[in-house]
């Protein structure tokens, strides 16, 4: 039977059996089609569900935000700036992460939460930036009755809500639409009123500030380096212990073999040898001087005292009348010497400097900004010509009741009369037209913007300065010295003479004088006077001595046996001789025997330009406030005008 299907098998069913398989992938590609299809086909249905997502999204950071964003987190000075990302939101837990309509998780950079200190609140930004998607909202924040903790967001005020239409639907869509809440948003414009003063500028921040008709905002660039971790793929290789030959060594062995060697044996012979001398004697026949003696006198040094007779002399006198002069006497005083030590400086060579001025040049810098050119774009107003209205009170008759009388020109015909009352009403009444800022768009402008400042040389000045320098010397006092002296002092007076007179008396004159013994007095001189006499040499005689005496030597000779040299003598001996040979040396190392993929991270220096913000402020005093309501967070048209957000919605 096998064998009969077999043969029945045929090409007509292989034909028909590719149908059915063909039909049938047919069916799954129509009931179940591609993503991308399902994609575009539900895009336009689910977009306000993304936008209810993206809008929740926004709630849930204004939220964590107020609660985050107690007293003293909050900035201090009016037109400061705090600024929370995202990104540190989630890295410290504060919110819950999410992601967008397209699975991608928001910019963790540009979506953001900031306040800004008011004169007396605070304005909350909020901006959440996806993939596809990037609006933000401004609340306001304050210490009010209502506010449960520090800080709260200001409450809307109630509002009737308007009484919806209902519309029957005569059928339902196949696909569900699911319809979110709409909301709108309350703007107001200060009118006929004016700036106040700025207040301080506030301190630098990285937070973005964005300049409004309260607040300005300086800006300036600066240059920052961070790192950037990437990872990076290298190849390590990868080693196994295995013997590898790292060469050869020499290996000693030993083995005996026949030596031949030599050894010296010493040749003796006979000969005459002198084994010594002996002395030779003889008569010899010799001369000597010999001193011949004589006798000489001896002397001493002797003292010898001897009489000499003492002379002088003696006046010779005659009787003379004789003028002489007689001193007159005074007082004078008595001295006496003195030996006394005084202080005496001591004095030493030293140094005399001058301090002289002298002039060198000196670099002359100037700190000149480092600039950079910058090209951003501003915002321009764009203006357009609006008529102004003015509210002007008018009257018009209205008809308050009816007044009969009759007409007598006519019959007497009862006649109906009207009774007319002037009632106010207001209209609107254009008086001129206005500027009014309809929007802005964007002009690009190039700045030249200050980076810094460098020192720049730009000349070189004559400075003084004064060097000591050496012109001479100088004695300066060091010290103190004891120094004697001696001293004549006055003891008292005594009478010296102090003139003399004339006066002639007879007197006995010497006229002169002659020589007289007037005694004797011992003279010691020295004599050299004879002692004795002593035995002297006078000269010299030859005398012949004969003696036996040694006259030289002769050598001893004997017959010994006296070596005369060497010979080598061979002889043979068994020796162990160590011999070498080559061995393979093996050692265990690390070969490599293939590689691994290692992942490193590397940090990158990565120069961004850092933009800076500061910022003050200044309000609108004295003026009205307009309230205008509209369902965008960005109505241009509004914004144009002049009107900004509040932070209040509704829904509707």
């Amino acid at each position: 039977m096998y064998d009969e299907r077999k043969d029945r098998f045929s090409i007509r069913d292989i034909i028909i059996q590719v149908l059915f398989v063909a039909i049938f992938v047919f069916l799954l590609l129509w009931l179940f089609p591609m993503k991308s299809d399902f994609k575009g086909a539900f895009a336009e249905p689910l977009a306000p569900l993304y936008d209810q997502i993206f809008n929740q999204n926004v709630t849930n950071m204004k939220e964590t935000a107020i609660t985050y964003y107690t007293t003293p987190r909050l900035p201090k000075k009016v037109g400061e700036e705090t600024k929370m990302t995202l990104g540190k939101m989630l890295s410290e837990n504060l919110i819950l992460p999410f992601v967008d309509s397209s699975n991608k998780q928001c910019d963790l950079d540009e979506s953001y939460v900031s306040v800004t200190k008011m004169n007396d609140e605070y304005i909350m930004k909020v901006n959440l930036k996806c993939s596809n998607q990037e609006d933000y909202i401004l609340v306001h924040l304050g210490c009010y009755n209502y506010c449960e903790g520090e800080v709260c967001e200001k409450k809307e005020e109630p509002t009737p809500a308007p009484t919806p239409t209902v519309n029957p639907t005569p059928e339902p869509e196949p696909t569900p639409v699911v319809t979110p809440d709409k909301y709108e948003y309350e703007y107001v414009l200060v009118k006929d009123g004016q700036w106040g003063d700025y207040s301080e500028w506030s301190e630098w921040t990285k937070n973005v500030i964005t300049k409004t008709n309260y607040r300005d905002v300086e800006t300036k660039t600066e240059t920052e380096t961070t790192y950037k971790t990437d990872k990076v793929v290298t190849y390590e290789p990868v080693y196994e212990e295995k013997k590898v030959k790292v060469g050869t060594t020499k290996e000693a062995y030993t083995e005996e073999v026949d030596v031949t060697k030599y050894r010296d044996e010493d040749v003796y012979e006979d000969r005459q040898v002198q084994v010594g001398v002996k002395d030779i004697y003889g008569n010899v026949t010799k001369y000597e001087q010999v001193p011949v003696y004589g006798t000489e006198p001896v002397y001493e040094d002797k003292t010898v005292t001897t009489k000499v007779p003492v002379y002088g002399t003696e006046p010779v006198y005659e009787n003379k009348t004789v003028t002489t002069k007689v001193p007159v006497y005074g007082t004078e005083p008595i001295t006496k010497t003195v030996t006394a030590t005084r202080k005496e400086p001591i004095y030493e060579e030293q140094p005399v400097y001058t301090n002289v001025t002298k002039y060198k040049k000196e670099p002359i810098y100037e700190e000149q900004p480092i600039t950079k050119t910058v090209t951003a774009t501003r915002k321009e107003p764009i203006y357009e010509e609006q008529p102004v209205y003015t509210t002007v009170t008018k009257y018009k008759q209205v008809v308050v009741g009816v007044e009969y009388s009759l007409d007598c020109s006519n019959g007497c015909k009862r006649v109906e009369n009207k009774v007319y009352k002037q009632e106010p009403y207001e209209e609107k009444v254009k008086t001129g037209t206005k500027k009014v800022l309809v929007g802005f768009k964007d002009v690009p402008y190039t700045e030249t913007v200050k980076t810094g400042t460098k020192k720049v040389l730009v000349g070189y000045k004559d400075v003084p300065y004064t060097e000591t320098v050496k012109t001479g010397t100088k004695k300066v006092l060091v010290g103190y010295k004891d120094v004697p002296y001696t001293e004549t002092v006055q003891t008292g007076t005594k009478q010296v003479i102090t003139g003399y007179e004339d006066k002639t008396t007879t007197q006995r004159v010497q006229v002169g004088t002659k020589q007289v013994i007037v005694g004797y007095e011992d003279k010691v001189t020295t004599q050299r006077v004879q002692v004795g006499t002593k035995q002297v040499i006078t000269g010299y005689t030859t005398k012949e001595i004969s003696a036996q005496e040694k006259i030289g030597t002769e050598p001893v000779y004997e017959t010994r046996k006296v070596k005369v040299g060497t010979k080598k003598v061979a002889y043979t001996e068994k020796e162990t001789v160590t011999k070498y040979r080559d061995v393979d040396v093996y050692e265990t190392r690390k070969v490599q025997t293939g590689t691994k993929e290692v992942v490193k991270e590397v940090k990158t220096p990565v120069t961004n330009q850092v933009t800076y913000y500061r910022s003050r402020t200044r309000e609108y005093l004295s003026g009205d406030v307009d309230t205008k309501w509209s369902q965008s967070q960005n109505d241009i048209k509004l914004i144009a005008l002049g009107y900004s957000l509040t932070g209040k919605s509704r829904k509707i």
